[in-house]
């Protein structure tokens, strides 16, 4: 099945994505969800079409110049390139030690017997 995609792919390229469509993407999220939900990753994983470059960190310079050029500020994206995921990954890595310490075999039967 991905050889048929993939011969699909090839008989019909996608013409390349200007990064203006990924700031567009990016402003839209901020507008619906907040600046402190938005990140890039290092891929676009499961992604169709990229924008022109090859990889993400190439692009880091050209992406912060397109925020720059739209009025974001200078702490909005760091928070977008990679502060927003450092804060998440801390937090989830926050509960996942205390659930740890909760969720043994001794301290579930103490919850369920109460």
């Amino acid at each position: 099945m991905a050889e048929e995609g993939d011969k699909l792919k090839a008989a019909n390229p996608l013409p390349p994505l200007p990064i203006s469509k990924l700031i567009d993407h990016i402003d839209y999220i901020v507008k619906v969800a907040g600046i402190d939900q938005v990140g890039i990753g290092a891929d676009f994983d499961g992604v169709s079409i990229c924008p022109k470059a090859p990889g993400m960190f190439p692009m880091l310079p050209n992406i912060t110049y397109e925020l720059l050029k739209r009025g974001y500020s200078e702490q909005d994206i760091r928070k977008i390139l990679g502060e927003n995921f450092l804060r998440v990954f801390a937090e989830a890595e926050r509960v996942s030690r205390s659930m740890t310490k909760s969720i043994s075999g001794e301290g579930s039967l103490r919850r369920i017997g109460k």
